[in-house]
């Protein structure tokens, strides 16, 4: 059955939208601390209440998405990074335009169209708990990698975020480590003549691709032999140990691609 289609009767009362808004400012508070005790609780408060006063501020106004997410991004990034710096303004600006979208889609009503008209509020706390769940599993998964990337562009001789890199400075932003990479095993990697026949037979980073070729190849064709003949055994209910042999197959996709 179909969710009927949205009316005013729908909204769910106004300090909904702002108690979890003001749950997250709290969170976001809190991590703005950097493990501080002494300022944790004070940050947290003052999250909460910024977050839950843009939240009904949001909710009395009703303006479009885009104007709520930039008033969010305005109020929320422009403080942080006159306090913080820029690295922290830019990302609370991201945080606001994700609360700008989120306050509003809490206080519409909308989060219950993709249930019944007819679920009760556990249902949908559990409707939404599971995404959420799920979403951590992939930032598990998917972070490490992300965070590698601006890591990959430190002018230092050491893989860490710098007072520099978190300001935005250009100094401290580098292509050294990608030069050293392609350089890597190199006979002579300034001479003018033959540089592509000493990049192809002396780089590392050629070397490590042609023995993924040599090694890859022949171990897609056996892993796609005995996957297929794993994916039948499996598919039959009679199969002894069959969810144990399931969870040790599929046990590998839990693990961070970075490992």
């Amino acid at each position: 059955m179909a969710p009927p289609p949205h009316t005013e009767q729908t909204r769910p009362p106004r300090w909904f939208a702002a108690a979890w808004c003001a749950g997250a400012g709290a969170a976001a508070g809190y991590l703005t601390a950097r493990g501080a005790a002494e300022l944790w609780w004070l940050d947290a408060v003052l999250g909460a209440a910024v977050f839950a006063a843009l939240a009904v501020a949001l909710d009395a106004l009703r303006p479009p998405r885009w104007a709520a997410r930039l008033l969010c991004m305005a109020v929320l990034g422009v403080p942080g990074a006159l306090v913080y710096g820029t690295g922290y303004g830019l990302l609370m600006a991201g945080l606001g335009f994700l609360l700008g979208g989120a306050a509003l889609w809490l206080e519409s009503g909308r989060y219950r169209r993709p249930l019944p008209p007819y679920a009760a509020a556990w249902e949908v706390l559990w409707f939404y708990a599971l995404r959420g769940v799920c979403g951590l599993v992939f930032l598990f998964l998917v972070v490490p990698v992300l965070v590698l990337i601006p890591l990959s562009f430190n002018q230092e001789p050491y893989f860490s975020f710098t007072a520099g890199m978190l300001n935005f400075e250009p100094g401290a932003w580098s292509l050294r480590w990608y030069a050293d990479i392609l350089h890597s095993g190199m006979a002579a990697p300034a001479a003018a003549e033959g540089w592509w026949a000493d990049l192809w037979r002396n780089a590392r980073w050629v070397q490590a691709i042609k023995n993924s070729f040599l090694i890859g190849i022949p171990a897609t064709l056996l892993a796609t032999a005995l996957g297929t003949l794993a994916a039948v055994g499996l598919a039959r209910s009679e199969m002894p140990c069959r969810r144990a042999v399931m969870a040790l197959l599929i046990s590998p996709m839990v693990v961070p691609l970075v490992i």
